[in-house]
């Protein structure tokens, strides 16, 4: 939606040239919808601000600088929701803005400028259908979940209502604005670069360098401090090392198809290398075998796919050499502690108790009640008077909160967009072709991982997939055209 139909042709060329589109106000947006987002937005944001006292007459000023900013460059706003929404989605809800996530804000903020002040928009495919499927199918059922059991409408629950929403809008943002490739190139180096910071925090913390206190206030929980008494596992700017290790995953799985890719124009491998042995090190700080694991799985994946599996073992075999020589003794202390005799467990047995922990919920916590809620779902408050709360799977957690109907639909989304990622992973253009194949990996890999993990929902890696999958991109038509049905 971003260019009226003399640009139109200047799309595909740019695409043909590598460059950025041409990015002019009145060729990307109506003249007479600026001055009415302008004016909407600037009421409310300084009423509200009024209200609330100098600091936020202050926010909302920047707020609608940026706004500004967001709506005369719409690919200016996208390339922040790549690179700095996945990053942020970890700062704890209330921080800076009462009720709100910052992240949850940027993605509604920007995503609101860049596709109704557009003229232009993505043609719809299956994946697009799908996915909006999914935002109300869970809205539906959420909803009715919370009233039938009279359950009050916090900040959380309407995050859990609205969380598919934001992601889809992140999507089709994304896709919106960049239709370039070297827009989408742009956009996968701030993220490779965003991503550094985060890697830095998370080793900043584990060796107690003094931002501990820092990520306490802007995650709102002190879990690594409560966990150092036995292996310490890293969470950097995420509430639990599970989003950190989610992010690191995606994040280091894009690097490699880079380094793979030898016709790729989005980083120096020097460079490269500078931003993911960092990122490497910090994954390995979550003593998190799930995205260990799943690095190693996904990096043959796509090497495989790319006819460089040799290079690939070779590659992988000189890391973990390296791994071992320098967090030997985290790794094995992890292990140890996997084989512990626990008092959590019912039974000890060969498998790692935190797999015979979660099947024990499972087996006596969980699935009696998914019995009871198959076809509606329970909803997204838990049942009163659980040892545990926390499903510890997606897979249960969508039965819990929507039922058969919610499952299938998820399903449903990660089959068309793995069918999208394999077709795009073929394309002639680098960054597309990188994406795909990231795409297409990681959600082969969200699909075993998330059986006892919620990758798909944590702030981190959840963002992050949407933003990837939105750097797909499809060809831009005229508003107003129907969307033809693609594959």
């Amino acid at each position: 939606m971003l260019f009226s139909d003399p640009s139109l042709g200047r799309v595909h060329s740019a695409r043909g040239a590598g460059h950025v589109p041409p990015s002019d106000i009145h060729e990307l947006i109506h003249p007479n919808l600026t001055l009415a987002l302008l004016t909407v937005c600037s009421v409310l944001v300084v009423g509200v601000a009024a209200t609330l006292g100098p600091p936020a007459g202050v926010g909302a000023v920047a707020a609608i600088g940026i706004g500004l900013l967001v709506l005369r460059r719409p690919a200016y706003g996208a390339f922040a929701l790549v690179a700095f929404a996945p990053a942020l989605s970890g700062v704890v809800r209330g921080l800076p803005v009462p009720g709100f996530r910052l992240s949850e804000l940027m993605i509604a903020g920007f995503s609101a400028i860049i596709l109704v002040a557009a003229r232009t928009t993505p043609r719809w495919g299956a994946f697009d259908w799908v996915a909006l499927s999914y935002v109300i199918v869970n809205g539906v059922l959420v909803w009715a979940n919370l009233v039938r059991h009279g359950d009050p409408f916090t900040a959380d629950n309407w995050g859990t209502l609205f969380g598919p929403l934001q992601f889809f809008l992140l999507y089709r943002a994304v896709m919106t604005a960049l239709p370039a490739p070297e827009q989408r190139r742009q956009a996968l180096r701030l993220l490779l670069f965003t991503s550094v910071a985060v890697s830095a925090l998370t080793l900043m913390q584990q060796y107690n360098l003094g931002v501990r206190p820092l990520l306490e206030l802007l995650t709102g929980t002190d879990i690594y401090s409560s966990t150092t008494r036995g292996v310490p596992r890293a969470t950097g700017p995420f509430p639990h090392w599970h989003n950190l290790g989610g992010y690191l995953l995606v994040i280091l799985l894009i690097g490699f198809a880079l380094l793979l890719d030898q016709k790729q124009r989005v980083m120096r491998r020097r460079t490269l290398l500078l931003v993911l042995v960092p990122a490497l090190a910090a994954l390995i700080q979550t003593a998190s075998f799930a995205p260990l694991f799943g690095l190693i799985a996904g990096s043959l994946v796509i090497g495989i796919s790319m006819g460089k599996g040799q290079r690939v073992l070779a590659w992988l075999g000189a890391a973990a050499l390296v791994g071992a020589l320098l967090f030997g003794p985290l790794l094995q202390d992890r292990v140890e502690q996997q084989y512990e005799k626990s008092s959590v467990a019912e039974e000890q047995s060969l498998v790692p108790q935190t797999l015979q922990f979660r099947y024990d919920v499972w087996r006596n916590q969980f699935l009696p009640v998914i019995e009871d809620n198959l076809v509606t779902g329970y909803g997204p408050n838990l049942p009163p008077n659980l040892y545990f709360d926390y499903a510890e799977s997606l897979y249960i957690t969508f039965l819990l909160r929507g039922g058969l109907p919610l499952l299938l639909v998820y399903l449903a989304l990660m089959g068309t967009l793995l069918l999208r990622a394999r077709r795009v992973a073929k394309s002639d253009e680098t960054e597309r072709r990188v994406a795909g194949r990231v795409v297409f990996a990681s959600v082969l890999l969200l699909l075993v991982i998330d059986v006892i993990a919620t990758y798909f929902l944590d702030s981190g890696p959840a963002p992050l997939l949407w933003a990837m999958a939105g750097l797909l991109s499809y060809d831009q038509v005229k508003r107003g055209r129907r969307p033809r049905l693609v594959a």
